[in-house]
């Protein structure tokens, strides 16, 4: 049988980076199986501590010459609920033992106790981090005036000065979803985003499913070099044009590379590892739909679920933010009769589960008369922290112009004397 405990310490020892995934998944010492592991695991966590980083394999082994661990091929995540598993029950085990006496004796008195043992083992297996209002006046203090000083964009920010303010910009954990019937630019809306944040220095990992990496390269080559999209793609660039642009990309790269990552990625554990590989800032997944299910749902909606939660799970385990495309159904269309307002997370295509468990769903919305005048409209479809109208971006291929147009909050101040105000 495989000891969970010795293969966490084995995997963190190696991969470091995963020893926050166990510190919040709220592994302790007294969790571990034995004497031994309960002392290597606490040097771990007082090392950690002290220095930042996890011991090296030479250390630990100095110092713990007898603990011998096999090879852990499975993230820390997997065996720290395994450790809380077997911890769980074992001490459950216990208290199921130690409680009959006392309930035979005092049923009522016996069973509280009992209840009482069964509550606190219940929040060490799912730690909750409780704040106490009446005690944290200095953090709401310090967390206001950072949020002052940015102006409410406290995540990434986007291009777009009224969607930074609906949403505060891309944060840690975060899981969006950007909608659109067939056609209507999100996956142009990925690559505008992604290039703005590289262009800020930021590092985006862009998995594509719905287009070749080379489609993906030519549109990030029009946004960032600002070239007219119909004649970039049919080889028919004006010669000062074309000569500007291989110039630019013949000259060493100032930044880190934006990752753009092929079809191969089928799967969210094939996500994971490539976010493992890169250790990206943000994740951009251009069509959502067509990732596996690994757990094998039997309708569509089923496996969509699965894909959905998996990709939430993903943005809370590596503390990034995933921005993902999906399709809308029909009733996502705008025209005979309909309107934007009529469109709602109902919108979203083969699953519920996306609108439950995505923070942010942006509907994309671009009729024929809109291309006409160079526009396209975001419908906010949900915002956890905002009430949010929709945004009216200028969406010009051929002049690579994609500016806001829609009026900001700075444009509709609070008077300060206004009597409303009082507390």
């Amino acid at each position: 049988m495989a000891d969970n405990a010795r293969s966490l310490i084995a995997r963190v020892l190696v991969a470091g980076g995963e020893l926050s995934q166990a510190i919040d998944r709220g592994i302790m010492p007294e969790m571990m199986p034995d004497a031994l592991s309960k002392e290597a695991w606490a040097f771990i966590l007082d090392f950690n501590q002290k220095y930042a980083a996890v011991p090296s394999m030479e250390l630990f082994e100095e110092k713990f010459p007898n603990l011998f661990l096999d090879h852990a091929k499975e993230p820390a995540l997997y065996y720290s609920d395994k450790v809380i598993e077997q911890y769980v029950r074992n001490t459950a085990a216990k208290l199921l033992l130690s409680s009959a006496k006392p309930i035979l004796a005092d049923p009522l008195g016996g069973l509280a106790a009992l209840r009482s043992a069964v509550n606190a083992l219940a929040l060490e297996a799912n730690p909750s981090t409780d704040v106490d209002l009446s005690q944290n006046m200095m953090d709401r203090i310090t967390s206001y005036m950072r949020l002052k000083e940015v102006k409410g964009v406290d995540g990434l920010p986007t291009p777009w000065k009224s969607l930074n303010e609906a949403t505060g910009g891309w944060h840690p954990e975060d899981f969006c979803v950007v909608g659109a019937r067939p056609g209507a630019g999100k996956s142009w809306m990925l690559v505008i985003l992604a290039e703005y944040l590289w262009n800020l220095g930021f590092k985006p990992l862009f998995i594509t499913k719905e287009m070749s990496t080379e489609q993906i390269g030519r549109r990030f080559d029009a946004v960032h070099y600002k070239l007219p999209y119909k004649e970039f793609r049919a080889g028919l660039l004006p010669d000062a044009l074309e000569q500007k642009y291989l110039e630019q990309l013949s000259a060493p790269p100032d930044k880190s590379p934006m990752i753009v990552v092929g079809q191969e990625v089928m799967t969210v554990s094939g996500l994971r590892a490539k976010i493992e590989q890169y250790q990206p800032d943000i994740v951009f997944l251009d069509g959502l739909y067509l990732m596996q299910d690994e757990k094998g749902g039997e309708s569509q909606w089923m496996r969509m679920t699965n894909i959905s939660r998996a990709c939430k799970e993903t943005a809370q385990i590596y503390k990034i933010p995933i921005i993902a495309t999906t399709q809308l159904n029909r009733a996502g269309e705008v025209g005979r009769g309909r309107t934007s307002d009529d469109i709602t997370l109902a919108a979203i295509g083969y699953s519920d589960a996306i609108g439950q468990d995505a923070d942010v769903v942006l509907g994309i919305i671009r009729t024929k008369d809109m291309a006409l005048c160079n526009e396209l409209r975001i419908k906010p479809l949900k915002v956890r922290e905002a009430a949010m109208d929709e945004i009216v971006l200028e969406w010009d291929l051929h002049g690579m112009r994609f500016t806001d147009r829609t009026p900001s909050l700075e444009d509709f101040s609070i008077d300060s004397e206004d009597e409303s105000l009082d507390f």
